[in-house]
Order: C-alpha cells, then structure tokens, then sequence
C-alpha cells in the first residue's frame, strides 16, 4: 500500500502480539521498545477504509506466525485465531503482578493470551513483564502512558483488535482460578456476557461473595439504577458483542467505578444476552479494603492464598466458603457490604494468616 509502512515489532512485544498488529499505519507513526503505542493502536483500528471498494482478505506472514485480516463494516479486524485474552490492566502493583499472572498462565486451557496493559508503570512492573514473557510466550505487554482514571480507553483499542473469540478480565492484585477460561468457554457459547458471583477475600482471610446477578432479578435492576455490584476481575465478553456496543470503554466519568460504567454499556443494549458462572472464579483482594497496608504484607497475604489453595484443595475450599456467604447473604437480604464476620467460617482465616479467631470485617468499601 502506497504511503505506509508496517508497524515495527518492539523487542519487548512477545511475538504472539504480530498476529493483530498487521495494519498498515502512516509513515510518520513511530513506536519505541519502551512503549506499544496506543495512538498506533487507535489509528490502525478506528481509521475508516478510503472511499471505493473495501479491501479483498489479506494474508500476512510472518516467521511469528499469521493471521488473516478481513474486512466488518468499516474498520479492519482480526478473525479469531485463539480461545480467550485474558486482559490484567496495571499501574503500580508490579509485586502482587507476579502472583497475579502466575495464576493466568495456570489455566486449564491452554488456548489463551494474556495481554498485560501498562498504565503509566515503572521500571518494576516492565521487569516482571519482561520476566514473565522469558517464560511464557502467550503473555503480551502494552506499555502505555498514564491515562485518566485507570486508563480504561486504552483497553478499548486491544480489545477491538483482539483476535481472540472472547476476552475476561483480571485485575492485578487478585488470584485466577485455574478452570476459569474452561468455565467462562462454556457460558460464551450462550450468551454475550458472563461474570462470576462477586467474591473478596477481607483482610484476615475472611470470605464476602455476594448473591446478586446480572441476567435479570433485583441484581439487574440495582445495577441499572446506579449501584456497583460487580468487580472487573471475572467480567467477560465476547468479542463481536464488544464490537456491536455503541461506546466501548472510555473514561469514566466521575459518580462511577469505572468496571461498573463499563457493565451498565453491555446491560443497556436489548439484544446483549447476560449469563452467570455458578461459582467463583476469581479471588479478589480489593486495594480499598487494604489502604495503608505496606505492600510487602499484600504479596505475603498473596502468597499464602495461592499456596493454600494449589497445595490443600484451596480452590474448593474457598467455592464452599462463598457458597455459605452468599446462601446467608440471601437470607438477610442487605448490602453485600454487610454480611457479618461471625457468619464466615474459620478454616479459611487461619489458613491464610494464622489467626485463631475471625476479626470483624467491616466494610470493605
């Protein structure tokens, strides 16, 4: 094509990345090993064709791999050539990244991405990455400037040009369960949406998961009338169903977390089909329950999570655990927020941090 050049390949980039950054791109754009351009991205996927005939399907080679490029409506896209991207955003959690991504290349299917999105990270989170992609090809890394609030409108051009058929969500302080891509396949052949129940491991090791759902039922209707119910770690979409929204993410404006704008786009669209997953698939540690902690006790609290559950049957331990919170959170009807520490059972406290007694939980937020 006349006028353009192809886009480099960063060193830093695992090559699994080639397979969608095949788009022609004007010849004044330039990338740097440091940086995954985001205004390439956006140029590449949200510039319209010329006028005229659109483009026949284009195979593009490469000694990484290839992928055919086809043609949807206006913009050029990727056909879906793997299963899942898992997507973990990141800012400056680069210790607890490790533990975070230890738990995504874990899965139990092996026909993933895992894309870690760089929002204005250090020299720390760049060498985790870097560590982690020597061991693992699949992981990709977007190393992009800070952005307002978390950065989320830099995962709409990842997503957009992803050539997997669905994309989930992690953030990078929580833990993965390792059949979590199997159980979310399951739900995606169904449905556009699919999320498990909302479950946080508190300081101390208490479990909180709430009852509420999405696909329709007073869940439904909190969420629409403005309350957050939901995390980011377990939302997943398929990718066409992203590609149909009328606005995919982009900041947040103030009044909403920014996972629960992103929600509310997919639960106002009639035709958007939303499923659940029966149980957790998700550990979460949230940052607001953990304010003023030191970061070297959150990596230990990590740690010791991950050990429990891959070496004394922790995984199901922790689903049990969740089945009991949500089953009296029903019964009482309140505010997930609310479920008192003396409904938790013990096991999993002194599992993870040695206590003999459950400390009150609190809210976490």
């Amino acid at each position: 094509m006349a006028g353009t050049s192809m886009w480099c390949s960063p060193r830093l980039v695992s090559p699994m990345v080639n397979r969608w950054r095949s788009f022609p791109q004007p010849e004044s754009s330039h990338c740097s090993l440091s940086c995954v351009c985001s205004s390439n991205i956006s140029e590449a996927v949200l510039h319209p064709f010329p006028p005229g005939p659109r483009p026949l399907p284009t195979w593009r080679s490469s000694n990484d791999c290839s992928n055919w490029l086809v043609s949807r409506g206006p913009f050029m896209v990727v056909e879906p050539d793997h299963l899942a991207d898992i997507i973990i955003p990141t800012h400056s959690h680069a210790s607890l990244l490790e533990v975070t991504l230890e738990t995504a290349v874990a899965q139990t299917i092996s026909d993933i991405g895992i894309v870690v999105v760089g929002d204005g990270v250090g020299d720390d989170t760049r060498a985790v990455v870097a560590s982690a992609m020597e061991k693992d090809h699949r992981i990709r890394f977007h190393d992009l400037p800070k952005g307002p609030r978390t950065g989320e409108a830099h995962r709409h051009h990842i997503v957009l040009a992803s050539s997997a058929r669905f994309v989930t969500y992690l953030c990078d302080d929580d833990l993965l369960f390792p059949d979590h891509v199997e159980r979310v396949a399951a739900q995606l052949g169904r449905y556009d949406v699919t999320m498990p129940p909302n479950t946080e491991v508190l300081p101390g090791g208490l479990v909180r998961s709430s009852s509420y759902t999405l696909e329709s039922g007073r869940g439904r209707r909190l969420q629409l009338a403005g309350q957050s119910l939901f995390g980011l770690s377990g939302l997943s979409h398929t990718v066409d169903a992203y590609r149909r929204l009328p606005e995919g993410w982009s900041e947040t404006p103030e009044g909403y977390y920014t996972d629960q704008y992103m929600i509310l786009k997919f639960l106002r669209q009639p035709w958007c089909r939303i499923g659940r997953i029966d149980e957790p698939t998700t550990m979460q540690f949230q940052s607001v329950a953990r304010r003023g902690v030191p970061m070297e006790e959150r990596r230990s609290e990590m740690d010791r999570s991950y050990q429990w559950a891959r070496e004394q049957d922790g995984w199901n331990q922790f689903r049990r655990l969740a089945a009991g919170s949500r089953r009296r959170h029903r019964v009482r009807t309140q505010p997930v927020g609310r479920l008192a520490a003396a409904l938790m059972p013990a096991a999993l406290s002194q599992a993870l941090s040695g206590r003999r007694s459950i400390p009150s939980a609190g809210r976490a937020g």
